[in-house]
């Protein structure tokens, strides 16, 4: 979506818009004052690992030396660099870097790209037209969300071991934002509000703590240190939370087993990712997930996989557990994870039960390209169509000028003007929840209406949707088959009949 000025105008104006814009104008008091119950409170909204008010009381302090220290200024900006455009704004950073390694030596690049939410709120300080306060710590996901729905240039991510440029990585996220904020007249308090409050109300699972979490449809193994075991994977409940290194293809609800590195050496616990993979640019570890609802199990050491039949021929258990983390799990061998479980008395009940095509399918499915290709294809050849039955991305007009593509248009009539086709498919790579199906089957809808259609199906990782013209295409009316019922003879044989090859 266009980010649309009236909308953010009228939100501007509630209540909670004006909290905002009130907390923004008064950042630098609350930092002055050393006003820690409102920086938590507003870092509490950010993060899922909100730090302590006492680290929060020290970071204020550090901040507030640094700022007002005008010596310490001036030893950043030697060169007298004048800020007054994004291009000097880029130079000053590049100054600003070389001067902190120059009076801290001992930092590493590394470590410099975890201070990025310091060195942010010091530059956005000094000149808050070009410089932004980064509070997206181990949450970039979230950014990219906002970039991609309010179509704002994401700059290409660096490469995991180019630290120097993941920290530079931060000044073209600035100009970015600095494009968009003056294409749109904001001012930067404005862009700070459209960050971090306004987006939260207008992107859907922007905030994963809310979110429903989705049947899992893969599994994937992630190495825990010794420290990880005895704290943080010790102390967990059914309500912690926690930031793992693992695989990027990870998607939310997806199983995360976790394995305890020497002196442990077992699978320990089993959790669910509650964000997507994500690479973070300026956390210490690169590829990143969020974690929870954590199950712990009775041990399953090192020496029981290495002679375990099927868990023994895996690659990663033969390499003795090197680089672990984010490694993908067969359906069969988390089923066989499952066997231990139940065989040393665990109830197995309790633990999540994978969903969908990978009980069914052999490829992996990672976008709705891979849904049409390995699973509405094949599904359609199941009921009898062959490739020569439809048509992908068939060009129709909407109304004036608009020109829409339906994903498979099948035994379609492409004659200009007299388009019809007997059933219409739209491919969706997930679909969660009601308002996401609402969106997709009303879409789905318009193209049945338009081309006469007997009916329309909609596709995903989740199962099947279908509605027919006979009910007069009512929401209320729509069939879902899971793919699990989908392999039932029965339900088989009766989505056979009613939309298979005639």
């Amino acid at each position: 979506m266009r980010f649309n000025r009236f909308i953010f105008d009228n939100y501007l104006n509630t209540k909670e818009g004006k909290e905002a814009i009130s907390f923004f104008n008064d950042f630098w008091d609350h930092l002055a004052k050393t006003e820690v119950d409102l920086i938590y409170n507003f870092l509490q909204k950010q993060y899922f690992d909100t730090p302590s008010k006492e680290k929060i009381k020290e970071y204020i302090e550090y901040l507030q030396n640094n700022i007002e220290n005008e010596n310490y200024r001036n030893e950043l900006n030697t060169e007298r660099i004048i800020i007054d455009s994004i291009i000097s704004a880029e130079e000053y950073f590049r100054s600003f870097v070389e001067n902190i390694k120059e009076n801290e030596p001992e930092l590493k690049m590394r470590t410099f790209c975890n201070l990025i939410e310091s060195f942010s709120i010091h530059l956005h300080y000094i000149k808050s037209e070009y410089f932004f306060p980064y509070f997206f710590v181990d949450h970039f996901f979230k950014l990219e969300a906002i970039f991609t729905e309010f179509d704002i240039p994401l700059p290409k991510l660096p490469s995991k071991v180019k630290h120097e440029e993941r920290l530079f990585y931060y000044v073209e996220l600035c100009k970015s934002l600095y494009e968009f904020r003056v294409n749109n007249n904001l001012s930067p308090v404005e862009l700070n509000v459209f960050l971090y409050f306004f987006t939260e109300n207008v992107i859907e699972n922007i905030d994963i703590r809310e979110i429903e979490l989705p049947k899992p449809t893969k599994v994937y193994i992630s190495g825990a240190t010794k420290s990880d075991c005895t704290d943080i994977i010790a102390n967990a409940n059914k309500n912690t939370r926690t930031l793992w290194a693992g695989n990027v293809n990870t998607l939310p609800g997806d199983i995360i087993l976790i394995y305890g590195v020497a002196p442990f050496s077992q699978i320990n616990s089993i959790w669910r990712a509650i964000s997507k993979g994500f690479l973070d640019p300026f956390s210490y570890w690169f590829n990143l997930i969020w974690v929870g609802h954590p199950i712990k199990i009775n041990p399953v050491p090192y020496h029981e996989l290495a002679i375990n039949n099927i868990w023994g021929n895996k690659s990663i258990v033969k390499s003795h557990m090197q680089g672990i983390s984010g490694v993908k799990c067969t359906v069969e061998e988390y089923n066989e994870i499952l066997n231990i479980q139940h065989n040393k008395d665990f109830n197995i009940e309790i633990l999540p039960k994978l969903i969908g095509p990978q009980l069914h399918f052999d490829n992996e499915i990672n976008n709705e390209q891979d849904v049409e290709v390995y699973l509405l294809e094949p599904f359609l050849k199941k009921i009898g169509f062959t490739e020569k039955d439809w048509i992908r991305q068939m060009s129709l007009r909407m109304g004036r000028g608009e020109r829409v593509y339906p994903d498979y248009a099948i035994r379609a009539n492409t004659k200009r003007g007299e388009e019809t086709s007997e059933f219409i498919w739209e491919a969706k790579f997930r679909i969660t929840n009601q308002r996401q199906l609402l969106e997709d089957f009303f879409q789905a809808k318009s193209y049945a209406l338009r081309l006469n259609a007997n009916g329309l199906g909609l596709i995903a990782i989740e199962g099947i949707w279908l509605s027919f013209k006979e009910d007069s295409f009512m929401f209320d009316k729509i069939h879902n088959y899971s793919w699990d019922q989908i392999n039932d003879s029965d339900i088989f044989n009766t989505i056979l009949l009613k939309i298979g090859r005639k």
